[in-house]
Order: C-alpha cells, then sequence, then structure tokens
C-alpha cells in the first residue's frame, strides 16, 4: 500500500513539473536560437536617450564623451499652504470618518547631472540583446505584458538614427522583460536593461562633487578672487605615499592640497535646483576648484553663497545645494591651499 502511495506522488509531481513547464514555455529564454540586437550601437555613439515612464519622463542627454546631463519631468505632491495645513477633512459629525482628499500634484521639471550607475547601465543596451521572440501575440497577451496604452516608451538617439521601443512587465519569475521592437513584434530581453533609468532625480541624480577615485585626479588648482594655488598630485597610485606638491617644488608634500580635495570629494548635495531659483544673494562665487583627470574633462566647481540655513555650489551647467556647515569647512579647506 505504501508503494501505491509514493507511485501516485511520483506522478503527481511528475504531473505538475510538466504542467508548470507548459505554461512558462513562452516566457523562457530560448538559448539555442540566435537573434539579431533590438539595439546595436556602441554607446560612444549614442547621443540622447530618453525613457518615459510611470517616474516621469526622463531625457539624458550627452555633455561629453564621458557624461551625460539629465531632464525629468514628473507630477510631484503640492504643499499645502500654511504650516499646519492639510489634505485631510475633517470627520463628519453623524456619518462616521472622511476618506482624505487627493493630493493635489503639480508638473516639476528637474536638471541634474547623471550618475556614474546610470551611465553603467547604458551599457546593457548598447546593444540590446534579445532573448527570444514571441510570435501571434493576442491583444489580452499583450496587456498581459504591460504593453499597453500604459506602458514605459523608451527611445534611442545616435547621430544617424533612432530606435523607438515599449517596454512592458517583467516575465513570471523576473528573469526577463518584455518589449516591443519597431516591427511591432514582442521580444524577450534581459529583465535589468532598463532599471538603470527608473526612479526619481535622487535616485539618478550624480550628487557628489567629485564623482572620481582619488588616484584619477592628476592636479588641482583653487582660487579665492585673485589669488589661486595649482598643486600636482605625486604617487597617485599609491594609497599610503601619494601627496599633493606644488609645480616649483615636487618633492614637498603640501598637506592642505590633499586635506582639500579628500574632503571635497566627500561631499554630496542634497538637491540640484533651477539656476533662476538660487537668491541673488547667494550667486556670488566665493571659491573656485579644478580637478584635472586621467582621463575626461576636469571637474570643476564653484562654492557660491547662502541663504537662510542653505548654501548653493555650481557644478556647471548644474547648481545644487549644500549645508552651510560643508561649504563654510569647504571654503577653509581652499583658503589653507592659497598662499
Amino acid at each position: 500500500m505504501r508503494a501505491g502511495v509514493i507511485a501516485n506522488l511520483v506522478l503527481l509531481l511528475v504531473g505538475a513539473t510538466l504542467a508548470y513547464r507548459a505554461f512558462t514555455a513562452a516566457d523562457a529564454p530560448a538559448e539555442e536560437e540566435a537573434f539579431a540586437p533590438l539595439i546595436d550601437v556602441a554607446l560612444e555613439a549614442v547621443v540622447e536617450v530618453r525613457y518615459t515612464s510611470e517616474d516621469g519622463a526622463l531625457t539624458l542627454r550627452r555633455t561629453s564623451p564621458s557624461d551625460f546631463g539629465a531632464t525629468l519631468v514628473r507630477e510631484v505632491p503640492e504643499k499645502p499652504e500654511g504650516k499646519n495645513a492639510s489634505t485631510k477633512k475633517a470627520d463628519a459629525p453623524d456619518a462616521g470618518p472622511v476618506e482624505e482628499a487627493p493630493v493635489p500634484t503639480a508638473t516639476k521639471t528637474f536638471r541634474f547631472p547623471v550618475a556614474s550607475r546610470v551611465v553603467r547601465s547604458l551599457d546593457k543596451l548598447t546593444p540590446l540583446k534579445v532573448r527570444r521572440k514571441l510570435e501571434d501575440v493576442s491583444a489580452d497577451r499583450l496587456a498581459a505584458m504591460g504593453l499597453d496604452d500604459k506602458a514605459a516608451k523608451f527611445a534611442l538617439r545616435t547621430a544617424e538614427a533612432e530606435v523607438a521601443l515599449t517596454v512592458g512587465e517583467k516575465t513570471y519569475g523576473g528573469a526577463a522583460r518584455y518589449v516591443r521592437g519597431p516591427d511591432g513584434a514582442v521580444y524577450l530581453v534581459d529583465a535589468t536593461a532598463f532599471s538603470g533609468l527608473e526612479g526619481n532625480e535622487m535616485r539618478l541624480s550624480e550628487r557628489r562633487l567629485v564623482s572620481t577615485s582619488i588616484s584619477e585626479v592628476t592636479k588641482a588648482s583653487f582660487a579665492i578672487g585673485d589669488k589661486t594655488a595649482g598643486f600636482e598630485h605625486q604617487n597617485r597610485d599609491d594609497a599610503k605615499e601619494r601627496f599633493f606638491a606644488r609645480p616649483d617644488a615636487p618633492e614637498e608634500p603640501f598637506s592642505a592640497a590633499l586635506d582639500a580635495v579628500t574632503f571635497l570629494r566627500r561631499q554630496r548635495v542634497t538637491r540640484f535646483v533651477d539656476p533662476d531659483t538660487v537668491p541673488a544673494e547667494a550667486r556670488a562665487v566665493r571659491a573656485v576648484f579644478q580637478l584635472s583627470l586621467v582621463e575626461g574633462r576636469p571637474i570643476e566647481g564653484r562654492l557660491l553663497g547662502q541663504a537662510g540655513d542653505e548654501a548653493y555650489v555650481e557644478l556647471p551647467p548644474f547648481i545644487g545645494v549644500l549645508s552651510v556647515e560643508d561649504a563654510d569647512e569647504a571654503l577653509a579647506k581652499i583658503k589653507e591651499c592659497l598662499p
């Protein structure tokens, strides 16, 4: 009797396994078949990327051979007027609690430098490899895949051409993602291909003042008014032996310069703001720094003035906000480097 029970259990397991495989077969990657990439360009050729999703309308535009600037347009909750203002309705005396009123929103535009991890994520899109092509997909099935009117829209532009895609949901199990190509067909691509483009401005922006390793910095220069000073990075690949020195005294460490660069590398803006919104009293330049790198354009920054409990820093063409304490300490570090 026990043998019969075991046999029945085995049959049930085999049946369940076969049913599961049949159910997921449409979503399973076909490793044995090769497909042409949906996007077949090098990252260096990309000049613009657009991605519209529930997070907003994101546009990345190349600002240098290694950097992108971003614009994100999205809906944000409007702040109620008054210190204690609330959108919650008062409870009705006889009818019980009343549901909260919908929070009003406003369309806002955010501009910021793109985080390096976002740029790296573009590697998954250039090229965008196909795992499988799905044939004869019905309208109901398209909706279940997230490829309906509410689907995310993606476009990538080079100097010669543009590719537009519709981006749907992930497959069951999250191993791949549905994408509808320019030909109207449905494809399976890497599940994380578009993840780097999703999120709000805080996730997508590069908020560090200096977004590179200190070993990549070859020179540093500082200025306040007409006072300037420049330094060269010696032994930069050796964390214990590296130091900055004046060009006319390359063997003499100038510790204040290393302190200033190290401090600047640790600073992050709390947010980026529209340049037109910076108060007039905070627009004057208090100090300037520039770091030359092994590769790419130099990192430039200007410490601006303060208004209330906020200080401003310009990272051309963007302006961010620092705490007053951090901005004052950065200014003091720079002063120690000047004659």
